[in-house]
């Protein structure tokens, strides 16, 4: 990451969120069961530094078409799954505002990585079965 940790972690503290989601449909949909990954959001006013972040960063940058009181336009970044996790790894222990959060992160990877080893054991002893 190019970008300062810190920084990053300060950003999406301030005006970031940071979720678990489901999905079940469309291109999400795994034979008909749905999943869950973590979301990471950043909203900032459309402004060309925060387009120019929004590159450094390798993210697309959405219009929200959102207005500020003001009536300055807003703009977002998303990272989902693997990318959010892959995030989350670099600015995680940096984060204050959102420190529970952070907490919660570690609970659902440990989570997942507890319920893909049960699967995997489960394919296994299928297999074993089989042959």
């Amino acid at each position: 990451m190019t970008v300062d940790p810190q920084y990053l972690a300060g950003l999406l503290d301030g005006d970031g969120s940071i979720s678990i989601v489901k999905h079940s449909h469309g291109r999400f949909s795994k034979d008909g069961y749905a999943y869950y990954c973590l979301a990471v959001q950043l909203g900032q006013l459309d402004t060309p530094e925060f387009r120019a972040l929004a590159a450094e960063l390798g993210c697309r940058l959405i219009e929200v078409g959102q207005l500020t009181t003001a009536g300055r336009k807003v703009a977002k970044v998303n990272w989902w799954g693997k990318r959010a996790d892959a995030l989350l790894k670099d600015i995680g222990p940096l984060l204050r505002l959102k420190a529970r959060q952070w907490l919660i992160v570690q609970a659902f990877w440990a989570a997942k990585t507890e319920v893909q080893e049960e699967m995997l054991k489960a394919q296994m002893i299928a297999l074993n079965k089989i042959t």
